[in-house]
C-alpha cells in the first residue's frame, strides 16, 4: 500500500486521538473509576490500533495493541481467562503516560523525520504484558520486584 496518500490524514487523526487520550488519562489520574474516561480510552486505543496496523507502523502498532488489550479487559473483561473486569491501578496510569509519550515520539518521528522510529519501548510493553499474566502476581515476590524495577525505569526515563 502506498501510505503517502494517507499520511496527512493519519497524522491529523493521530494527533487528535493522542490529545484526547491525554485528556482522558488526566481524568483517570483523579478518578480511577471514571467509566466514561475508561471507555473513551478504549475507543481511542481501538481506533489507533487499527490505523497504525493498516498504515504499517509496526512499533507504534505493537504498543497501541497492548494498550487496547488492557482497556478491553478493563471495560469488558476477557472472553478467555477472566470473567470479571480488571480494575485499573494508579501505577498503571504512570505507565500509560509513558506510553503516551512514546506514541507522541513515534508521531513526531513520522512528522519531522519521515521515519517510523526505532525505539521498541520494550520496557513499557513488558510491564503491560505482566498485567495480563494470570500467575498470581500479587503473591509472587520476584514478579513484584521485576515490575517495580521496570516501573522505576519507565517513570525515570
Amino acid at each position: 500500500m502506498d501510505i503517502i496518500q494517507y499520511l496527512d490524514n493519519f497524522i491529523d487523526e493521530t494527533q487528535e486521538e493522542l490529545q484526547s487520550f491525554k485528556e482522558q488519562l488526566l481524568i483517570l489520574e483523579k478518578e480511577l473509576d471514571n467509566e466514561d474516561a475508561l471507555y473513551e480510552i478504549f475507543k481511542i486505543a481501538h481506533s489507533l490500533t487499527g490505523m497504525t496496523h493498516v498504515i504499517g507502523y509496526k512499533r507504534m502498532y505493537k504498543l497501541m495493541r497492548k494498550i487496547h488489550e488492557l482497556f478491553f479487559e478493563i471495560c469488558y473483561g476477557s472472553r478467555n481467562i477472566r470473567i470479571e473486569k480488571m480494575t485499573i491501578k494508579m501505577e498503571w496510569i504512570k505507565v500509560l503516560f509513558r506510553s503516551l509519550d512514546a506514541l507522541e515520539k513515534y508521531l513526531d518521528n513520522i512528522i519531522n523525520l519521515k521515519d517510523k522510529g526505532t525505539d521498541d519501548n520494550e520496557q513499557i510493553i513488558k510491564y503491560l504484558d505482566y498485567i495480563f499474566k494470570d500467575e498470581g502476581i500479587d503473591n509472587n515476590e520476584q514478579i513484584i520486584k521485576d515490575l517495580d524495577d521496570i516501573l522505576k525505569n519507565i517513570v525515570t526515563r
